[in-house]
């Protein structure tokens, strides 16, 4: 993942002045475009790809350093500059231009740098393309996920989203005319071609069906289901008028009831042509997909809908049409949620189960459980989060008082938290989401979680309970999971596994000049490897992604020390002269492997929902290890080998990956260290006592 923070810090002076725009000087304050060649000293050293994002704080930037160092081509200087000119663009602007070029230059060499997509978002803004500004910030925001400036450009386009209007001609031919530069002058024309295309009026298609369709449709506009599922509709085009998009759909239903035929075909089609400009033929592909949707709803067929929508979501995830899988998602979600809870509210707890996870039946679930073992599957109901208790005898539903949005909130909170915090959080977390159904895990053990996306990367050992002063993971062995089916399968294999071989890689060479040296792993996996009774250890130069990869087959305990990077929308571990990326190892084959220990920064954080492989910890389960131990926090050098020489020595007595996991947490706790290291840490997969 590209940080805030990397690059040519000799072109920039970290003040604590307030913002100052000079026109025509040298020094600009506190640009308002994202600057990223800020160098600073980091205070940590982290197992990630780069040292934590620095504070906020003002930034004088040199233009002529930055269009010296431009001039070579640099892609961060080019950013840069793009930065300084989106300032200068609001005094004179020529400016505005040219930081589109040198933006859009920076993305030619560098198109995952989130700070380019940044300020080229903010110059197109500026000139009042707001439809392509927004695609810019919504790109750098899915880039760079975790800071603080995409909070800023996903809220930026969120206004955008609102207020998005067709583009002031006569500024933009302004813009064109006080242009100087020759190649500046053309920078605008290829957005106003898109524009002008899009702006085609447009032929209704099969009216005659979708007439019918719509009027069936807008005779249920009251139901709460179909009113829901009504406003996704407006992702397909921003409102540019009076009506929105659903009520001006519904119209048109009325007006064919009516016989009014002429009026209707007008509506729909003014419908079709907004869309089209928004989002071009794959926007129109998905309105009539939603329109099909919403008819089977209507038709009493909300199931097959939502089985509808979520393969059309997998479609445009393939296709790279990221607004339309938001669109598609959210629809999906909102429908499996409502489906759970017509379910609940008919006291059908297996067909709610299966509204809230179709993978495995419940009987089959109940019959495979030990009887010290339960499953807690998380799933969202309307604006409730309920969680479902299974036994191996009872099901029992538990609806939480707290709402879903409160309890995702309070989620991203903990994912972020820092020590001095932590204890807090955790309280406030267990409050809400575990202590409700404390009650009806009397004599359980062992339970496997399963999260809805609100909870995702929370490891529950870490949540606390006050009242006894203690961690869930003092009272209880904890696998995490994708699903209850994967839970229960994954335990199965890892029960049958004790096979002690260890492979320990230690990644401390890399291509890369700007990674961070790690200076404890070389000892850590010395350590581990010299406290087995047989161990292969790789490390340095010797730690090839060709060795690497020769030995994950033969060795029944991985793990892996060093940096986990970010490239785009997948995860990559960089070894010595090369890398190894998440969906090379997910097509890989290891049945002799037990357990990966992932000692590094986010190996069960999510790069991108939609991705193939969303996780590094998701690529070995997928290629067949029962059990991954990984956590979706960053992990300080210095503070993990005294973890991980625990955690190895309990693995190397024949413990399962998720009894070692909360035995070093034990012992860590005893041990007087504050909030332990592995607390932050999950058994994602099997446990062995989850079943029978």
């Amino acid at each position: 993942m590209r940080k805030l923070v990397a690059g040519v810090g000799a072109l920039l002076v970290v003040c604590a002045c307030g913002r100052e725009e000079v026109e025509g000087g040298k020094m600009y304050r506190s640009a308002p475009g994202r600057v990223v060649g800020a160098e600073h000293a980091p205070q940590r050293v982290i197992r990630g790809d780069s040292p934590p994002d620095v504070p906020d704080a003002s930034l004088e930037v040199s233009e002529p350093a930055l269009r010296e160092a431009a001039a070579e081509g640099d892609p961060v200087a080019l950013s840069d500059l793009a930065s300084v000119l989106v300032t200068q663009g609001q005094l004179d602007s020529r400016k505005a231009l040219e930081a589109i070029t040198v933006a859009r230059r920076a993305i030619e060499k560098d198109p995952e740098l989130a700070a380019a997509h940044f300020n080229l978002g903010l110059a197109l803004e500026r000139v009042g393309l707001t439809s392509e500004a927004r695609a810019e910030l919504e790109e750098a925001a899915r880039l760079d996920p975790d800071s603080d400036w995409a909070a800023e450009a996903r809220q930026r386009a969120g206004v955008l989203l609102q207020s998005d209007q067709d583009i002031d001609r006569s500024a933009a031919d302004r813009y064109v005319e006080v242009t100087a530069d020759a190649a500046a002058r053309e920078v605008l024309r290829p957005y106003l071609a898109q524009r002008e295309r899009r702006r085609q009026p447009r032929t209704v298609r099969d009216a005659t069906a979708r007439l019918q369709r719509a009027a069936d449709i807008s005779a249920y506009e009251m139901d709460a289901l179909v009113r829901g599922a009504g406003q996704a509709l407006h992702a397909l085009a921003a409102d540019e008028d009076d009506h929105p998009y659903a009520i001006r759909y519904y119209l048109v239903g009325a007006l064919h009831a009516v016989g009014r035929d002429a009026e209707a075909r007008w509506w729909l089609g003014s419908i079709d042509g907004d869309v089209h400009r928004h989002t071009g033929e794959p926007g129109l592909a998905a309105q009539l997909v939603w329109e099909e949707g919403l008819h089977m709803i209507v038709r009493g067929s909300a199931e097959s809908a939502a089985q509808l929508f979520e393969t059309a979501r997998d479609s445009s995830v393939a296709a790279g049409e990221r607004d339309l899988a938001d669109m598609f998602d959210g629809l999906t979600s909102d429908m499996r949620a409502s489906l759970l809870n017509r379910a609940l509210l008919g006291r059908d707890l297996a067909t709610a189960y299966r509204h809230a996870e179709s993978s495995t039946p419940l009987e089959k679930l109940q019959a495979a459980l030990a009887s010290d073992a339960a499953i807690l599957r998380y799933s969202t109901s309307t604006r409730q989060m309920v969680v479902f208790v299974v036994r191996r005898d009872s099901v029992d539903v538990i609806t939480f008082l707290t709402t879903t949005p409160d309890i995702a909130q309070a989620a991203q909170r903990m994912r972020r938290v820092e020590d001095q915090d932590f204890g807090a959080l955790a309280t406030l977390l267990h409050d809400m989401i575990f202590a409700p159904l404390a009650g009806k895990l009397e004599g359980i053990s062992t339970i496997a979680v399963i999260s809805s996306r609100e909870l995702r990367g929370i490891p529950f050992g870490a949540l606390f309970d006050a009242r006894r002063g203690e961690y869930l993971s003092e009272q209880f062995t904890i696998v995490h999971a994708s699903s209850a089916g994967a839970a229960v399968d994954a335990s199965k294999r890892a029960r049958e596994a004790r096979d002690p071989t260890l492979l320990a890689i230690g990644a401390t060479e890399f291509d890369d000049p700007k990674a961070q040296l790690l200076p404890q792993v070389e000892r850590e996996v010395a350590d581990i490897g010299a406290a087995s009774r047989c161990a292969r250890v790789f490390s340095g130069s010797q730690a090839t992604a060709e060795a690497v990869q020769r030995e994950l087959a033969e060795n029944a305990i991985i793990h892996y020390a060093g940096h986990i990077v970010r490239r785009g929308a997948d995860w990559r571990m960089p070894l010595a002269g090369s890398e190894l990326a998440a969906k090379e190892i997910a097509a890989f084959r290891l049945r002799r492997p037990r357990v990966v220990v992932l000692a590094a920064c986010r190996g069960s954080a999510i790069a991108d929902p939609y991705a193939t492989v969303p996780t590094m910890a998701e690529a070995f389960l997928a290629a067949g290890v029962p059990t991954v131990i990984a956590s979706s926090y960053d992990l300080e050098d210095s503070a993990a080998p005294p973890t991980m020489r625990r955690l190895h020595a309990f693995l190397q007595r024949g413990d399962d990956a998720a009894e070692a996991l909360r035995k070093t947490t034990l012992a860590e706790l005893r041990a007087g260290r504050g909030v332990p290291v592995s607390i932050r840490f999950q058994a994602i997969g099997g446990a062995s006592s989850l079943v029978r």
